[in-house]
């Protein structure tokens, strides 16, 4: 392995634990909890309720300004976090170090937490980067939670663990929507899931300094799939077609064939496993690409993506199953061969005695 991408050497050196990284108890009591990259615990188990402040210093959070006197409110961008949070109104009380001139989401660093007159704990907290609107945001989601796999974000509370499941993903995939080409041409086979953490930590300098803008991150670390293929109406339209058009049995058998094998129990089940295995072998260049026409002139794109398929299993068992029938005739006539010289071995040994019996005798 290439020394300059050994994989502890560059794991030490990307992964960013705050102010923890000089704390006299970090090597025991923070560098453990981290271990295959994941965020340390809540609490340092010598350092208790300053570990979350330690460890968040200098890291950065994203704000809702919802007027221009300074106030913020965190914001975690998970739909459910966020509602049950009252959109960041119950998240520690947050206020800037400079002034706000515009309303909307804000990167920010924290710059320090402090109290109020009544003890209540609060957050400076330094505008970094005017993100946009919360609807600008939402539909640049890909974008947003590649940033915050740089582990520059403050811990899950604040921001650095999106709840995938709870938001707008839609094909997240920086290495198959060729992220590592576009953005970033850093990708180590060596260096695993860390390639990720890479790019997150190079796109967000790049986006901070204003040289990539969201849009261009969410395009390039989204994979194409039959999502985007057709709007959800033409895609509906042509299942329909799928289903009634009897004519199209006979022009795409195997298509059909596969489809009553009874592998699958719902006819939406094997379009969209067609179709994802359509999009990874032509990813692999295995299939032909189709262009997409207006299927109601006598053409079917979508049977056709899925017909590509069907004939590349074909061809793949058809090579499979000859491959096999020479194998079995090569061990039947390497049996054949064995056992004509294990008979010849049996005659030579019956010669030989009657030969060495003939000659005692004599």
């Amino acid at each position: 392995m290439n020394n300059t991408f050994n994989f502890d050497i560059v794991y030490k050196s990307i992964m960013n634990y705050g102010a923890c990284n000089n704390c006299e108890h970090f090597k025991d009591a923070y560098q453990s909890m981290c271990k295959m990259g994941g965020i340390p615990g809540e609490y340092c188990i010598i350092n208790g309720d300053e570990f979350t402040k330690n460890f968040n210093l200098g890291k950065f959070i994203i704000c809702e300004a919802r007027d221009t006197t300074g106030r913020l409110y965190i914001r975690t961008l998970d739909i459910v976090r966020d509602y049950i949070r009252k959109d960041g109104w119950w998240n520690m009380f947050t206020l800037s170090t400079n002034i706000i001139d515009k309303e909307g989401l804000w990167l920010c660093q924290i710059k320090r937490f402090t109290v109020d007159k009544k003890g209540y704990p609060m957050n400076i907290v330094c505008p970094i980067k005017y993100i946009g609107t919360e609807t600008f945001i939402r539909n640049n989601m890909n974008a947003m939670f590649l940033l915050s796999k740089s582990r520059e974000f403050a811990s899950s509370k604040e921001f650095s663990c999106i709840n995938k499941e709870n938001d707008y993903y839609t094909n997240y995939d920086p290495y198959r929507a060729g992220a590592y080409d576009i953005l970033y041409d850093g990708y180590h086979e060596e260096l695993y899931w860390l390639n990720e953490i890479r790019l997150a930590k190079y796109v967000l300098k790049e986006y901070i300094a204003g040289n990539v803008s969201l849009p261009e991150i969410n395009s390039a670390v989204t994979a194409k799939s039959m999502k985007f293929y057709w709007t959800v109406e033409e895609f509906n339209k042509r299942i329909n077609r799928f289903l009634h058009e009897i004519g199209y049995r006979d022009v795409y058998p195997l298509v059909y064939k596969k489809l009553q094998s009874g592998t699958y129990k719902y006819v939406s089940d094997f379009i969209n496993h067609m179709m994802y295995t359509y999009d990874t072998l032509l990813d692999e260049g295995k299939v032909n690409d189709i262009d997409l026409y207006d299927f109601t002139d006598n053409h079917m794109d979508l049977l056709d993506m899925i017909n590509e398929v069907c004939m590349y299993y074909q061809e793949l068992y058809a090579g499979k199953k000859e491959k096999e029938k020479a194998e079995r005739k090569r061990k039947r006539l390497e049996r054949r061969q064995l056992e004509k010289e294990r008979k010849q071995k049996e005659k030579d040994y019956s010669f030989s005695f009657l030969f060495l019996k003939v000659n005692i005798f004599n």
